[in-house]
């Protein structure tokens, strides 16, 4: 079953606070990891950490934003992976991961995000500029249109058009979602549309929330209980519970 859980907002806080020691005083750019030899800052992971700074700590937001929109290419992209120290480019290797959709979808909402919190016009059209730019990677498919065979990469899009207000491209991926990767028998979505029916957590945790947006709450609920019992995972010494993603 579902509980209703309650935030802590000591917890919440701490958290922000990490995010936020972590930044890179000089470029504005925060590291994604820890461990790793240069200090990686991820395109996903800034724009996360970009709607936490502006509800904790909006001066550290404005000056990641800022950085942010720098890096924005004429296309209205974004390159995936950055030096957090000098801005960078670290290449990944290949087309499809150095612009990922996914985590230009994800840029592109953070921004939206901002601008409306921030009642900024400039991020607003760096948002819309995104949007855009993912818009030309549309293609006809299964009745609606996607942006890549991935799933995951097609929800984190469908939200970047939903927060411009890019309601045609919107319904037009929520058809090829819901005709094509949304598992109706074991209600659940699917990982892509190749390479079998495999699942992922991160669809069911964001592909939850669009169910709710079109009043199918319990298709989402449904979604994150696949993922409860489908995608559990222990460690060796069976005393860590987690879940594969």
């Amino acid at each position: 079953g579902f509980e209703r859980l309650t935030g802590n907002p000591a917890v919440a806080a701490a958290a922000a606070a990490w995010i936020a020691n972590r930044q890179n005083a000089t470029t504005g750019l925060i590291p994604s990891w820890s461990g790793d030899a240069e200090p990686l800052a991820y395109l996903y992971d800034d724009a996360l950490a970009l709607m936490v700074l502006m509800n904790t700590h909006p001066q550290k937001a404005a000056q990641l934003a800022a950085t942010l929109l720098s890096l924005q290419l004429p296309d209205g992209s974004w390159h995936r992976r950055y030096n957090a120290a000098t801005k960078a480019i670290v290449p990944m290797g290949d087309l499809d991961a150095e612009y990922w959709v996914g985590d230009i979808a994800w840029m592109t909402y953070a921004l939206a995000r901002y601008a409306q919190h921030t009642q900024s016009l400039t991020y607003a059209k760096a948002a819309l500029r995104g949007a855009a730019y993912l818009s030309t990677r549309l293609q006809d498919d299964c009745g609606g249109k996607s942006i890549h065979w991935v799933t995951e990469g097609n929800i984190d899009t469908w939200w970047a058009f939903q927060a411009t207000a890019y309601h045609t491209q919107a319904d037009q991926m929520q058809a090829y979602l819901l005709n094509c990767v949304w598992d109706s028998a074991q209600r659940r979505w699917v990982g892509g549309r190749t390479g079998g029916w495999w699942s992922s957590l991160d669809c069911q945790n964001w592909g939850g929330p669009i169910q709710v947006a079109l009043g199918r709450q319990q298709d989402a609920l449904a979604a994150l209980g696949f993922a409860a019992e489908a995608l559990r995972t222990w460690d060796f010494t069976h005393t860590v519970e987690a879940f594969d993603g």
